[in-house]
């Protein structure tokens, strides 16, 4: 059954409006994870040129970017869901999240949004779970490193 033009023009403006509200602090946010994920990027591979009696401090600072990474990436999730609510709540408009972006004049084509449902905070996110991911690949390097390496003859004194 077809909607007349003028009630499915109301129902993208409802949308664009509901989603121009939802994404307004999102670029900051996303730009935020991207930030602290380069960061963490960049600390993991600087790892391998650190010479060993710079080691722990370089460790430290993979540590504390994986952090940042982590809480930037819950963060963003916290935001996405928003913006996930929005896309559920407006399939009256019959529009993709696409062209409802560009109405609203968004840039969101790198952006992590993802179905609604995903969203259950009691387990894991999207972006947290990829974030997560990660920071144990990196988490897991580290510590073989260290154990095959053991400059300090911890294994031997315990």
């Amino acid at each position: 059954m077809a909607i007349p033009a003028a009630l499915q023009q109301a129902a993208i403006d409802r949308y664009v409006t509901a989603l121009t509200e939802a994404a307004a602090d999102a670029p900051a946010v996303w730009d935020r994870y991207q930030s602290a994920r380069r960061a963490m990027e960049a600390a993991f591979v600087a790892l391998g040129t650190t010479d060993s009696n710079r080691w722990i401090a370089a460790v430290s600072k993979l540590i504390a970017t994986h952090d940042e990474t982590l809480l930037a990436a819950a963060s963003w999730d916290a935001h996405a869901e928003q913006i996930a609510a929005v896309h559920a709540k407006h399939l009256d408009a019959r529009i993709a999240t696409g062209q409802a972006y560009d109405a609203a004049g968004i840039h969101a084509t790198d952006w992590l949004i993802a179905p609604f449902d995903a969203y259950d905070f009691a387990h894991e996110t999207p972006l947290l779970t990829k974030a997560k991911q990660a920071v144990r690949e990196q988490r897991d390097h580290v510590r073989k490193v260290a154990f095959l390496t053991d400059p300090h003859g911890w294994r031997a004194q315990t």
